[in-house]
């Protein structure tokens, strides 16, 4: 079995698991295209989702602000400010970021 994934103006919007002889002869009018996932496309063989984007080459998440970049060696969205302990003792930390005001709360 492998996964297929729907990609609509590249943002993955299903997730099939199905034997590839299926997609043969599987027919679908709706908009976007199939794609093989694979682990070259999904970094490191992490899992895609629903709401991945697509870039042609990999699937990320979701971007959660504008402001935050793609950080490869880690996989993961960055914050442009991390955010602070609160506490000082490693215990808590600011988590709800504000766009507007690039701050955390």
């Amino acid at each position: 079995m492998s996964n297929y994934i729907k990609i609509l103006n590249n943002v993955v919007t299903t997730i099939a698991e199905a034997e590839a002889d299926y997609f043969d002869n599987f027919v679908d009018d709706s908009p976007g295209d199939w794609i093989l996932a694979t682990t070259e496309n999904s970094e490191d063989g992490k899992y895609v989702a629903v709401g991945y984007t697509w870039d042609g080459t990999l699937f990320k998440p979701a971007k959660p602000y504008p402001s935050w970049t793609w950080n490869a060696d880690t996989w993961n969205w960055i914050p442009p400010v991390q955010a602070t302990d609160v506490d000082g003792d490693n215990s808590s930390t600011q988590t709800v970021w504000n766009e507007s005001s690039q701050t955390w709360s």
